[in-house]
């Protein structure tokens, strides 16, 4: 169960596509068994943000996305955690690494979605390679599944 709130739009946020993603990710990673799993996927400004940073990174200024994990069961369904992403971060990357919002989007909730999933890349470069073939592997999969969507 994918959960998705926003506190700001834009009109590439399609909440089907995030939907996809998350959930593309945790079936490969053999993780939402019976769609068990629940994931909120929570879209914010830089002023939230930055609050956020604050709070519990202990970091000052806004960041692109925040992840925190949770790890919960609730009756049937395993809480495995929350994503908050910033849509105005999210567009500035996008116009920095010369790409679509789209693409910056499927890029950033499949890394935040294998930080759910206990993945980490600041834990020395074994772990951080790890993480970004994982990345690679999942992004050129999702590209082919969209490009084949887009052409039925």
């Amino acid at each position: 169960m994918i959960l998705i709130n926003k506190t700001i739009k834009h009109k590439d946020l399609n909440n089907s596509l995030v939907k996809k993603i998350v959930q593309f990710v945790l079936e490969k990673e053999n993780s939402n068994q019976n769609n068990s799993v629940k994931v909120a996927v929570n879209f914010i400004d830089d002023k939230l943000m930055s609050e956020l940073n604050k709070k519990y990174k202990k970091r000052i200024g806004t960041t692109v996305i925040l992840s925190f994990n949770f790890n919960e069961k609730e009756g049937t369904v395993y809480f495995l955690g929350e994503l908050y992403l910033s849509v105005n971060m999210i567009n500035e990357n996008a116009i920095d690494l010369h790409h679509s919002f789209k693409k910056e989007l499927v890029v950033l909730l499949i890394h935040g979605t294998l930080h759910l999933l206990g993945y980490e890349h600041n834990n020395g470069k074994t772990k951080r390679d790890e993480m970004q073939a994982k990345e690679k592997e999942y992004l050129s999969s999702i590209n082919k599944l969209i490009m084949k969507e887009s052409l039925c």
